[in-house]
């Protein structure tokens, strides 16, 4: 008989409470670790409060080089969290890893430095976001001419914090792997709107042809194949916009949609249709019901059946147009601007192709929208213990086995 021993990898899930702690007391904050390299043509990276974008990891989006040494410089190590310090209710906080060499940040951030075997970086991280850090910030806030706190201040907000620090670090990696699937999808999207750029360079000026096509393409205006309708009948009659709502509000500028109303009258049910901003002239494609902000809005439709609208409002994504004085610009100049197209046939293609593009990088948004909410959902249940992490033990067994 012999006696034999197995390791046994088994998991139970965490436990014990929670507890709230002060972050002097699970941090070094503004640790003393500043540059003292003299050589004047030595660059930094430095990293400012405005290149951060909320709640996205190295959201500087450029590097800044600066020279001469200071005491505001100071050097980041890996693992080091920023937290914005100047207009903090922006949430506007970093977590640093090591990939950007020799940098340092600005003043408008306080470095928290996790002390070991007492905080995991990236769980504290997290937790800067959490509600209860906020409304912290907003009590201190609360009656101050000036949105920003100090170093004082930041020693004294509390955190919820496990018993165990493998519990931080096993909620740190949950909450890692999701924002890798975010970066991942970030990517993706980016890829693919390149892709899309490039395609419209190509397909849309002529420069490559699609396979069946080769007529020559001729010269029109604007004018000659869009219609413009005046947007009176849709304006919307109150600004008070709902997040949600039976019919969207549209502004032919970046936000695209502001917002929704439950108004029931003077929606506009003759869609596709161009949304052109008569004093910028930027333009969206509306396919479903909508009302529009203001008479701002010029409301464009194909002049005849043999205009392709999708494949206009495309083309006229490559114009770059100058602006001047504030003034409308459809009537008296752009319907007036020249360009070459295809018959019908090769515009009802070239707009197919893009539209495809446009329904990958669409699904991608929603999924980059899905996950997010999901992160959304599992930092709540996570960062506050109403969801306790499963941790992974070895034990061994022993075992009798007869010859």
């Amino acid at each position: 008989m012999s006696n034999a021993k197995t390791d046994i990898q088994t998991s139970q899930r965490f436990s014990g409470e929670w507890e709230m702690k002060k972050l002097q007391d699970i941090l070094d904050i503004n640790p003393q670790n500043f540059s003292s390299n003299t050589n004047p043509n030595y660059k930094f990276n430095y990293i400012s409060l405005e290149q951060v974008d909320s709640g996205k990891l190295l959201g500087y989006s450029e590097e800044v080089f600066r020279t001469a040494p200071s005491r505001a410089q100071r050097i980041l190590r890996n693992g080091d969290v920023l937290m914005s310090t100047v207009r903090p209710n922006l949430m506007a906080h970093l977590f640093f890893h090591d990939q950007v060499p020799n940098a340092v940040c600005s003043t408008g951030f306080a470095v928290l430095r996790a002390k070991r075997d007492l905080s995991v970086p990236y769980f504290l991280f997290s937790q800067l976001f959490s509600q209860g850090v906020n409304d912290q910030i907003a009590k201190i806030l609360a009656g101050s001419n000036y949105p920003a706190i100090n170093s004082s201040d930041v020693k004294l907000i509390k955190i919820l914090c496990p018993p165990q620090i493998s519990e931080q670090r096993a909620i740190a990696e949950a909450l890692s792997d999701v924002d890798g699937l975010l970066n991942a999808l970030e990517a993706l999207i980016a890829k693919k709107q390149a892709i899309k750029q490039a395609a419209m360079q190509q397909l849309l000026t002529g420069k490559t042809r699609l396979p069946g096509f080769s007529r020559e393409w001729e010269k029109t205006k604007i004018s000659d194949l869009l219609a413009y309708k005046r947007p009176d009948p849709y304006i919307v009659q109150s600004a008070e916009y709902t997040e949600h709502g039976n019919v969207p509000v549209l502004t032919a500028n970046k936000a695209f949609i502001l917002g929704y109303t439950d108004e029931v009258s003077g929606i506009c049910h003759n869609f596709p249709a161009i949304v052109f901003d008569d004093f910028t002239t930027d333009s969206k494609y509306a396919t479903f019901p909508f009302k529009v902000k203001s008479s701002a809005i010029k409301l464009l439709y194909p002049k005849h059946e043999c205009v392709s609208l999708k494949y206009v409002f495309e083309r006229m994504q490559l114009i770059d147009f100058p602006l001047g004085n504030h003034k409308r610009y459809y009537i008296s100049e752009y319907q007036n601007l020249e360009l070459y197209a295809p018959d019908y046939d090769e515009q009802h293609a070239i707009a197919s192709v893009l539209s495809d593009m446009d329904g990958e990088i669409t699904a991608l948004e929603q999924r980059r929208e899905k996950t997010h909410a999901i992160k959304q959902g599992m930092m709540q249940q996570l960062l506050t213990g109403r969801v306790r992490l499963s941790e992974s033990r070895t034990c061994t067994d022993d075992t009798d086995d007869a010859d």
